[in-house]
Parts: C-alpha cells; structure tokens; sequence
C-alpha cells in the first residue's frame, strides 16, 4: 500500500489542568497515520472533544472521571514547532469563545478543522496548531459547556480568519475568530 505523507507531520497532544505542558499522544507521518489515529472505531484513538469534555446531548455534562478530569485542552500541531507562545514560529492566535455548543457542533468543528489542516490548502503554511480547550464552569449538573477553540499562526491573515469564521458559520455559530498577539 501506497502511503501519503504529511508535510510537515503532525503531533496530537494534551494538556492537563496539574500544570502546563503538553504531552505528546501520537505523531502522524501519513495520511494514513492520520485517519488511524481518529478513528473511533480502533481500541487505541485520539478522542473527541465532546468524549473529552464528557458532552452529553445538548448543553448536559456528565461528572469527569479520573483520568479524564484532568484534560485542559488538545491540540494538533505541526511537527516542527512547540506548543508554547514563546516558540519564535507561533505569533499569535485566531481565538474564539464558543458558549452553549453541542457535543455534535464541537466534534464537527474540530473534524473540519483538522482535514483543513493537514490539507495544507487553506491556510497554507501559515496555521502552526490547533487547539480545544474547555472553559466550561462549574461542577455537577450546574455545569456550563463553553469551550475555545484557537488556531496558532504564524502571522495574522485575513484568509485564515474568514476560513475559520466560515467553520463556525456553517454550524450555525454566530461567534467570531479574533487575533491575539502572543506576547
């Protein structure tokens, strides 16, 4: 079989809530390294971010369990780079605060989101990672779901904004991509 590969790789990560690091998951050479490490129906994948925020339904949260309490955020990034503001290839970031979404609306965003990536066509050499983080509040049944969903960049342009916002548009979400320099 012919493999496709990624240029640059890609490297799935998280981040807990004990400090600031990101661990690295599984790095993906291929497109085929890709689709297994997605896909749902393999013992071992990278799941989702509803499976991650424990979504349930509409705007429900279920109680997180141990591990999985401990989950910040995930990120999909370039190879080449590392998550931190500090890496003189992240510059800044298309950030976006998206309350009250669905376990269906954040795991179709983050699908696009991720097949525009590793595509390369979007936004060009530009996107430097992606990331979920949840910022919902709240314990219990008195949970919010709100999360953010940021793509880091290598500069500011408005190609990758309004392919982003359209993202967004599509799903039904009036929310708005806006930069912030990392600084």
């Amino acid at each position: 079989m012919t493999e496709h590969p990624l240029k640059p790789h890609w490297t799935f990560s998280y981040q807990n809530y004990d400090n600031w690091e990101y661990v690295d998951i599984v790095h993906v050479y291929t497109v085929e390294q890709f689709w297994m490490a997605v896909d749902d129906t393999r013992p071992q994948y990278i799941p989702t971010p509803s499976t991650f925020m424990q979504v349930v339904g509409s705007l429900e949260r279920r109680r997180f369990v141990k591990p999985v309490n401990t989950v910040r955020s995930f990120s999909f990034h370039r190879g080449d780079i590392t998550m931190k503001w500090e890496d003189p290839n992240n510059n800044g970031s298309f950030m976006a605060d998206i309350p009250n979404i669905t376990a269906t609306q954040i795991d179709h965003i983050w699908e696009v989101l991720l097949l525009q990536a590793i595509g390369g066509i979007e936004y060009g050499d530009t996107l430097r990672a992606l990331r979920v983080a949840d910022k919902g509040k709240g314990k219990g049944n008195n949970c919010s779901v709100c999360i953010r969903i940021e793509a880091w960049c290598k500069h500011a342009d408005r190609g990758v904004q309004e392919t982003l916002n359209k993202v967004l548009r599509d799903q039904g979400i009036d929310v708005a991509f806006t930069w912030k320099l990392f600084e």
